[in-house]
């Protein structure tokens, strides 16, 4: 497989276009991967970290060298039939969905503990909109009879 066709595999699996990865991967612009999908120069060794660092489950080896799986050898929990993103991690057109790196699952505890916090504390914001809600009211009832006073001392 030729450097430009593991970029096109990359970005077809993704479902990214070439300047959305160069994006992703933190590029000021696309053109080192359209010079690689033109034939100029390979995939860099910096190119494949870069890549390898944002999708942990694409096989760095791979993308330097074209040899082996595109997707990095784990443990196999279940097949696919076309072309995913699982939480993040890359799964494909008919490849492993793998279990992820411990230091993903960490993020992935991290994530659920937070959102857990801004559920608690969305439900803090709603009870104390609602207690605005009824604290206006009093203010308004307050006004109304402060004018139907009024309106008796003339």
């Amino acid at each position: 497989m030729t450097d430009k066709e593991r970029i096109e595999s990359i970005e077809k699996i993704l479902n990214l276009t070439t300047n959305a990865l160069a994006k992703e991967i933190g590029l000021k612009n696309a053109q080192t991967l359209y010079d690689i999908l033109k034939g100029k120069h390979g995939i860099s060794k910096d190119l494949a970290d870069k890549i390898a660092v944002k999708y942990l489950n694409i096989n760095k080896a791979w993308l330097i060298t074209g040899e082996g799986d595109m997707l990095k050898e784990q443990q196999q929990i279940g097949d696919v039939k076309n072309s995913t993103i699982v939480n993040g991690n890359v799964n494909g057109n008919g490849n492993k969905i793998t279990h992820y790196t411990p230091e993903y699952e960490n993020c992935q505890k991290e994530v659920e503990h937070l959102k857990a916090i801004i559920d608690e504390k969305d439900k803090i914001i709603a009870e104390k909109e609602q207690r605005l809600i009824e604290k206006n009211s009093l203010i308004s009832e307050k006004e109304r009879m402060i004018k139907l006073l009024l309106k008796e001392k003339e």
